[in-house]
């Protein structure tokens, strides 16, 4: 459907102003909500009284031992249909190589530099603005815009968890991740699996009277590496192939003894269709064939996590609104994506059967990496785009 910008939506995209969107961002990049451990609490603190000084209903949930989720609301005349903003306030640790400091929104250019610039405090901000700037046109909506800001996205996400948990629910749902302003329908899944070899120990000047158990992991890791290139058999339209990649291993106590004991951790990503019971089958099968060759092989296998696929039709109406208000406002056509991480996205599709679109500012390509950043220019083009659905979708007298 062709659409175009009301007098509404003129009003409140003026109201967007750049330089108030990078000093809130500046604010929240300054306060470390680094997870691990989850020192969500001081952001949450700082957005909760931001959001109740701009005359916003807002309430702090404490989630477990200070980690708070903000649930904000910008309530309709008649209470439906609701729009879900989602974001987290967790970041990853800073790590070392940065050339600026991490935590101070340094601005070069059109760049603005700070952990978790891009993965997601740009999108929270334009979220929070475009929230903020509907607010203070003082535009009647019919329809609730509810913004969910939660704890633990990076490890679990019990944050989301919690806020499906308490009855709160949508009719359409936009997770604010860095997808550099494409429109993500669907998502890769997320499986850890550790596999143990059991061998024996001996001297190492003996090693003929051991079971080394690192060399049967070899073995293991060898099929494993092979297997890899089966997978990319399977496809999906906007996610390409699954992956299966050994991403840690351990094994041995000192130099001197045959080590008795190897663990690896299997990351698997997964497509829509795939489940971790089906995965767990495709190396039970890998295993006894490598034992069928090797019958001493001695092996435990567990599932460590599972963070399901997900997808939404390209149908959904929010699906639509998106691309014609973000082509309008970039001045540019905007494509349909996929995404090879997790988000919290999955429990609102999978557990709420909330039509939800993954979009928002900044490349997840360099998050969790030094020097992240995210376009000054996004985040502003973000807000704008928020807010021109938020109005679509919740003013429909």
């Amino acid at each position: 459907m062709k659409m175009t910008t009301t007098n509404s939506e003129m009003k409140v995209l003026h109201k967007i102003d750049q330089k108030s969107l990078v000093e809130l961002l500046r604010k929240l990049v300054s306060i470390r909500s680094i997870n691990p451990p989850g020192q969500e609490g001081e952001l949450a603190y700082f957005i909760y009284e931001w959001a109740k000084m701009q005359g916003f209903e807002a309430t702090l949930d404490e989630v477990c031992d200070n980690r708070l989720n903000v649930y904000i609301t910008l309530p309709g005349e008649k209470g439906h249909p609701k729009l879900l903003f989602n974001g987290h306030l967790d970041v990853v640790p800073e790590g070392s190589g940065w050339s600026v400091s991490p935590f101070d929104g340094v601005i070069k250019d059109d760049l603005f530099f700070g952990r978790g610039a891009s993965d997601m405090k740009g999108g929270i901000a334009a979220m929070l603005m475009a929230a903020k700037a509907i607010k203070e046109s003082e535009i009647k909506l019919d329809g609730d815009l509810l913004i969910t800001l939660v704890i633990d996205e990076e490890v679990s996400g019990k944050g989301t968890r919690q806020v499906l948990s308490k009855g709160i629910t949508a009719d359409y749902a936009i997770v604010g991740e860095p997808t550099s302003l494409e429109v993500v329908i669907a998502s890769k899944g997320d499986v850890n699996f550790e596999i143990e070899v059991l061998g024996k120990a001996a001297h190492s000047s003996r090693p003929h009277e051991g079971k080394n158990a690192i060399y049967k992991m070899c073995k293991i890791i060898e099929a494993i590496e092979k297997y890899s290139t089966e997978l990319e058999k399977k496809t999906h339209p906007l996610l390409s192939h699954p992956t299966i990649t050994v991403t840690m291993i351990n094994g041995g106590i000192t130099p001197w003894i045959i080590p008795a004991n190897c663990k690896v951790v299997i990351d698997r990503r997964t497509i829509p269709g795939e489940n971790a019971d089906g995965v767990k089958k495709e190396l039970e099968t890998i295993l006894l064939r490598i034992k069928e060759n090797d019958p001493e092989l001695i092996y435990n296998l567990r599932l460590i996590q599972e963070a399901a696929p997900a997808e939404i039709s390209p149908k959904e109406e929010i699906v639509d609104v998106i691309l014609n208000k973000a082509s309008i406002i970039l001045g540019k056509q905007v494509k349909i994506t996929g995404m090879s991480g997790t988000t919290d996205a999955r429990f609102l599709i999978n557990d709420a059967h909330i039509p939800t679109v993954i979009y928002g500012p900044g490349d997840l390509m360099n998050a969790h990496q030094p020097d992240e950043y995210v376009k000054v220019s996004e985040v502003s083009a973000a807000a704008k785009i928020y807010a021109s659905v938020a109005l679509h979708l919740l003013k429909k007298s």
